[in-house]
Parts: C-alpha cells; sequence; structure tokens
C-alpha cells in the first residue's frame, strides 16, 4: 500500500488486556495488529527504512505477548499524574530512579498549579527545559546495551509536540533522521529516529512524545547502532503500548479564552488564559488587528526576559488585494517599532505547522535592543480578507518561544475556519471529486507520468513534496502494471456518510468493487480559493470483494472438490506438455497482468527439468483438505494434499471471485516421496 500526503500510512491498533496473578504486574497487554495513524507530518531525506527502524505492525502475535511480555504498572514518586504502563519483556528489570529536589522542580513543577509553580522557580532561576527520567528499564542479561527509559515535563505553556522533539534534538545534540506524527494507542505523538555519539559509540534512538494536558511525556528506546535492529520490535511495542493513568480533562495546558473583534474584517480565536491581548486604539477601514502577550519572564535579579508577542492582522480583499503589499506591511509594523532584521531564520520552522497552507511565510532573526530573538511572519488568504500572524520570540529553545509558535498554530486555525464556511456537502457531488482524482492516478500509473494529478494537489502538500517525489511514492503501482483503468465508468461506494467539519479537511475513504480487484481510497482535501485541492491520498489493491450488503460464501464440498481436481489437473497437463498458455488464461485477470506464461513456466521448471514428475495421477483422485477453507481478506484459501502412488502432492491454492466464477490468484505445490 503506497501513499502520500497528509494522510500516510493507517492501520489499527487493538491492545486486549486481561487479569494476571504477579504482585506488580496486574496486567498482560495483547497487541493484535499493532499500528499508528500517521496524519499530517512527514518522513524526511533519508534511505533508512522506517518499517524496519521504527516498526508499528506485525510486532508480535497475541500469543508472543502473551508470553513474552509484561504490562508493567509505573508510579513514579507515588504521583497518580506521574503514573502510565507500557509493554516490558520479561527478561527485563526496573531500575529504581532517584531524582534529587531540582529536577522535581523544574521539570516536574510540584504543586497543583504549574503556572504559579514555573513563575516561582523563575524567582529562584532554577528551571530549565530539561525532562525528568522517571522510569528505566534494562535488559536482565548481563553485557546486553539497550534501555528503555520514560521522561516526563510539566510545562503551563501550550507547546506543540513536534517542537519539543526539535527541542529534545538540539539540546541532546542528536541527529534526527526520522520523523513523523500519528496516533498511538488513542494518543497523538510525535516519532522520531535520533542518532548521538557517546564515548566512541553510535547509538540510535526511537523518541516518542505524547501530550496529556500539562504533561509531556517520551519514550526513549536505544541502543548502539548495529544493534539497533535487534530491539526494534521490542522498542516498537513500548512507544505503542505506553498509556497514561490519569487522563488530562482537557488538551490544552491552562483555560483556553475566546477573542472575538468588532471591526471589519472579524478576528476571532482562542488563545491561553495566561496571555494578554489588546486592540489598537486606530485602524484604517477595512483593517482589524489585535497583539498578544505572553509576559515577560523575570530571573531572579529582576531582569526582564522576553516573552512572545503575536501581532493579528485582518486586511479585506476590497482595501488590498496584493498580497505581497500586505506581507509588507506586516514586516513594517515591527521594523517600525524598532524590531531589526539581521538574517534569514531556520527555513524549515513553518513547513507543516499550518493546516491551511499560507500565501507566504518567512522567519527572521532580529534584534530588539540589546535582546535577540526570532521573527515569524504568516500571511493567510481567507474568502472576505487577507490573514497575517507574526510571532515575536527569543531563541526557539526558550519555552515561551514554544508557547508562541503552538498560540499560532491555534489563532491561524480558528481565523481561517471564521471566514466563509465550505460549501455544504449536499452542494458537492463526492462520487465526482472522487472519480476525478481516481481517474487521473489510474492514468498516471498507466503513464508513469503523474504531472496532471499533481497539479490538483494543495499548496500545503506541493510544499512538503515535489513533483518526483510524488510519483516516486507510487513507483510500484507502475512497476507491477497495476491496471486501474478498470474503475472507469464505476462509482466509488464510501465508508461511511463524509462529514465536513470547518477546522479540518474534507476526508473521503471508500472502495471500488471491480470484478478482477478491489481499490481501496482514502483522499483528503482542502478548500483553496473555492477549490479542493488535494492534500493527502492513500490507493491500494486487493482481492475482489462483494459490495456491501453481499457476502462471499465458501462453495459447497462437492463444488471445493471440483474446484481443486480441475486446477490441478491443469497444472498437471501444463508441467507434463511443458506448456503453460491454457493455464495461463485460466488464472485470475489480475494475476495474469502481472506475469506472463514465461514466467508461469518457471515457477513449476523443477518439476519437468530435475524432477521429472508426472502430476497426472490426480485425475479420478479425491483431495483431502487439511484445514477447513475459509474467505481470508476477500479470496479463498484452499490448503491440502492428494495421496499418489509414490507421493504425497501437497497444495496451497488461493482464488478470486471474478464474475460468477472462482479464479486462481495464487498457488504453492510440493511433493515428498512416500
Amino acid at each position: 500500500m503506497k501513499d502520500i500526503g497528509g494522510v500516510r500510512a493507517a492501520t489499527a491498533l487493538v491492545l486486549l488486556f486481561r487479569e494476571g496473578t504477579m504482585k506488580r504486574f496486574t496486567r498482560v497487554a495483547l497487541i493484535v495488529g499493532i499500528m499508528c495513524l500517521i496524519s499530517y507530518g512527514h518522513l524526511f531525506a533519508t534511505d533508512l527504512d522506517p518499517d524496519r527502524l521504527m516498526p508499528t505492525k506485525d510486532l508480535f502475535s497475541a500469543q508472543e505477548i502473551r508470553n513474552l511480555f509484561f504490562n508493567m504498572r509505573f508510579k513514579p514518586l507515588g504521583r497518580e499524574d506521574l503514573a502510565f504502563s507500557m509493554l516490558v519483556p520479561k527478561t527485563w528489570e526496573q531500575i529504581q530512579i532517584k531524582l534529587s529536589k531540582e529536577e522535581v522542580a523544574s521539570a516536574l513543577l510540584q504543586g497543583k498549579s504549574a503556572r504559579k509553580a514555573y513563575e516561582q522557580l523563575l524567582e529562584s532561576e532554577i528551571l530549565g527545559c530539561g525532562e525528568a527520567t522517571i522510569a528505566l528499564v534494562l535488559p536482565l542479561t548481563e553485557g546486553e546495551k539497550a534501555f528503555i527509559k520514560v521522561a516526563c515535563f510539566r510545562t503551563p505553556f501550550e507547546i506543540d509536540i513536534r517542537d519539543w522533539m526539535s527541542l529534545i534534538a538540539q539540546k541532546g545534540g542528536y541527529e534526527k533522521l526520522l520523523e513523523r506524527r500519528g496516533i498511538f494507542n488513542g494518543r497523538e505523538v510525535n516519532d522520531a529516529l535520533l542518532r548521538s555519539k557517546q564515548k566512541k559509540v553510535t547509538w540510535l534512538g526511537r523518541a516518542t512524545v505524547s501530550k496529556h494536558g500539562e504533561r509531556l511525556f517520551t519514550i526513549y528506546c536505544a541502543a548502539p547502532e548495529p544493534l539497533f535492529e535487534k530491539y526494534a520490535k521490542i522498542f516498537g511495542a513500548a512507544a505503542i503500548s505506553f498509556t497514561v493513568k490519569k487522563k488530562s480533562p482537557t488538551p490544552f495546558a491552562e483555560p483556553m479564552k475566546a477573542y472575538s473583534g468588532k471591526k471589519v474584517p472579524i478576528l476571532k480565536f482562542r488563545y491561553p488564559s495566561s496571555w494578554t491581548i489588546k486592540e489598537p486604539t486606530e485602524a484604517p477601514d477595512g483593517v482589524s488587528g489585535v497583539d498578544l502577550s505572553l509576559l515577560p519572564k523575570k530571573t531572579g535579579k529582576g531582569k526582564a526576559k522576553m516573552g512572545a508577542f503575536l501581532h493579528v492582522k485582518g486586511v479585506s480583499l476590497s482595501h488590498e488585494k496584493n498580497p505581497d503589499e500586505v506581507f509588507e506591511k506586516l514586516k513594517k509594523d515591527f521594523t517600525a517599532a524598532g524590531v531589526k532584521l539581521v538574517k534569514p531564520g531556520t527555513p524549515g520552522r513553518l513547513k507543516g505547522r499550518f493546516i491551511h497552507p499560507p500565501v507566504k511565510a518567512q522567519v527572521w532573526n532580529v534584534n530588539i535592543g540589546e535582546d535577540k530573538g526570532e521573527l515569524a511572519l504568516v500571511l493567510f488568504s481567507r474568502a472576505d480578507c487577507y490573514i497575517g500572524l507574526a510571532l515575536l520570540t527569543p531563541i526557539f529553545e526558550a519555552l515561551e518561544s514554544l508557547a508562541g509558535y503552538r498560540e499560532m498554530e491555534i489563532a491561524a486555525e480558528d481565523l481561517l475556519s471564521a471566514g466563509k464556511k465550505p460549501a455544504a456537502l449536499e452542494n458537492i457531488d463526492l462520487k465526482k471529486l472522487v472519480n476525478s482524482t481516481m481517474y487521473l492516478f489510474a492514468d498516471a500509473v498507466s503513464s508513469g507520468d503523474f504531472s496532471k494529478l499533481y497539479e490538483t494537489c494543495s499548496g500545503s502538500l506541493k510544499e512538503e513534496t515535489t513533483a518526483e517525489e510524488f510519483a516516486d511514492a507510487f513507483s510500484s503501482f507502475v512497476e507491477s502494471k497495476v491496471d486501474l483503468s478498470i474503475i472507469k465508468g464505476t462509482d466509488p461506494v464510501f465508508d461511511k456518510r463524509p462529514s465536513i467539519d470547518p477546522d479540518r479537511p474534507l476526508v473521503l475513504k471508500g472502495k471500488y468493487y471491480m470484478k478482477v480487484m478491489t481499490v481501496r481510497f482514502r483522499l483528503t482535501y482542502a478548500l483553496e480559493s473555492d477549490e479542493w485541492k488535494l492534500m493527502g491520498i492513500n490507493v491500494a489493491t486487493g482481492a475482489p470483494e462483494p459490495p456491501p450488503g453481499k457476502v462471499l460464501q465458501v462453495p459447497p464440498q462437492s463444488d471445493l472438490i471440483k474446484l481443486v481436481n480441475s486446477t490441478m489437473m491443469l497444472i498437471a497437463k501444463s508441467i507434463k506438455n511443458q506448456d503453460f498458455k491454457e493455464m495461463y488464461h485460466n488464472i485470475a485477470s489480475v494475476w495474469q497482468k502481472q506475469t506472463s506464461e514465461e514466467e508461469l513456466a518457471e515457477i513449476f521448471s523443477s518439476f519437468f527439468l530435475q524432477k521429472k514428475i508426472d502430476l497426472t495421477e490426480v485425475k479420478g483422485k479425491v483431495p483431502v483438505f487439511e484445514d477447513a477453507p475459509a474467505i481470508e481478506e476477500g479470496a479463498l484459501h484452499v490448503r491440502g494434499h492428494y495421496d499418489l502412488s509414490k507421493m504425497k502432492l501437497a497444495f496451497d491454492l488461493k482464488y478470486w471471485m471474478e464474475g460468477s466464477q472462482w479464479r486462481l490468484i495464487g498457488i504453492h505445490v510440493n511433493t515428498k516421496s512416500k
């Protein structure tokens, strides 16, 4: 299954629990089909294989989980707000962690109010951005170098988990190799592969960050680079199964307020209660604005350091239609106030941060008097106006800087959803929208040219993915010569009734039910200039499935015997005559498109080149079914054998339903002398 854009991979995580009897382990977790939903993120520039080094599916069977793992429960410092559980191998042990008063104070912020605890620590000048390690698990086997640890940080501010991961990498001096966002076990995560060198040993580490209100948890799993793959699945189980005991009542670190301006254009958005808000006293017609400030923090010496400052500006289209001029005026609001632009800042700071792609964006390193800082400017186009946001912060490593970027994200989402609402679903021909995308996709796979499909993509997708990368993501379809043109003239069937959330993209998910295959799709669209633009595509093909309301059934025993006998006699004749033309024309159409008569003959070459085995003795014989024939993933799966005079002939056959007939799609045959 290939995919690209806003949603890049999808499966399901299933955690089953049963009561245990051991004193310190009250439950055992069973991971049945373990994976995550990856969304609005990206894996960037690397030749490393994320499925190999950061696996999230097919980790362990239910039986392996029962035999090899504990669902270990932790309660650091006896605190319920730090309690969690995760899967840990039975051959690993927990190491007791001793935390100093300073670590507890600075990272875990004692007291009911994280905000007050933070302010008290500012006065004593002992606050840092470091996490506190609250759990450590190591292999029992002496000499094995690997560990799983959990760290926590309690913050009074809104912080994006992506930014926290960047801060971890920056402060630890780690090289970030892979990074993605997704949902593990119901919690939103940022998952990254990091590399570091310590005492001449190169380590790889998997860091998984999740946010629970004011608490940020990070699961670190690491081993020396040559050994990392050995532990990759164990690390995946820990990262995905992690579950906090105390659920947060809100996704925000502090209460949120709503601002709703009265001037046109209307500015309406949420902001944290710790921020102060002020409207300019004068503004020309067609221009509205508001300033938000995260108050400067004070050190023990009483010297104030800059906090975060967010400038929000709306400019009606009737007042100003040139986005470049609007952007320059937004920038001038700061330069006129004495902010000096020094040089362009980190280019990737704004990339992929907003659901709605900005018209223009820049980051600058600046001077504010004697202090250094960063200025991020973004301009969006709304149906009725331009929306500009400008964020002035200290250098990115400060918590206030991270809080500023998160507030800019929140404000942007609210402001852009407050304009013209997307058209009601009843006014959109959803099937036509999907068909237009899927037909272009089919043509692209056939020709190998994805340029026309790429032209229909959203600005945000084009920012993250080049035309070449877009085409390369679907190379397997092209190389396998998958014929998707069969969907033309057929309407898709949606998995569930689509709906539009003004704060989210339009997601359309469903299938094309064809005679030779089922084509599954998940398409994500964003509304740009009153047009639905593609911002994510995931397509996969599989065995033919019955449309909703119809169920595939295993044929009666007599029909199964006829079907298997017909297949095995056809194979026997083809091997004896060394001619696979008849067999080729009787296999499933989708298999025919992926192979040839010669390739089919090659599969059975050992029978007539080396063994010279005559299988025509199966004529008149009755097959013995070793397992009950079953429908598995849309295919009829039949296993069994024939007892022949000199040998036992075993078979493993798979059939797809094409029209009203079962057609061969997979085969494995072997013989064993008696």
